[in-house]
């Protein structure tokens, strides 16, 4: 050791640049993961998907809906009957 050893504990910047080219490569990879990412979401296939998840969705819903007032009326009436004992 020579003179200021506090100098040479710090790296050089051709000891840094591993580092940033590493940095600037997963820089370049989220960039390019979030490009595939918008591509993927805003592609026909998952349009098309999601518009048939939400048509089956919402049919199914009024489907739900609409047989739930005399399903409701039917096992109210049954359960009469059955309290009578008929």
């Amino acid at each position: 050791m020579t003179g200021a050893p506090h100098l040479e504990a710090v790296p050089s910047v051709c000891d840094r640049l591993p580092i940033i080219r590493f940095a600037g490569e997963m820089v370049a990879l989220i960039k390019s993961a979030r490009a595939a990412a918008r591509r993927l979401w805003f592609g026909m296939r998952s349009r098309m998907f999601v518009a048939l998840v939400l048509t089956a969705l919402v049919t199914l819903t009024t489907a739900a809906l609409t047989l739930l007032a005399p399903l409701k009326s039917a096992l109210n009436n049954d359960s009469r009957r059955i309290g009578e004992g008929r």
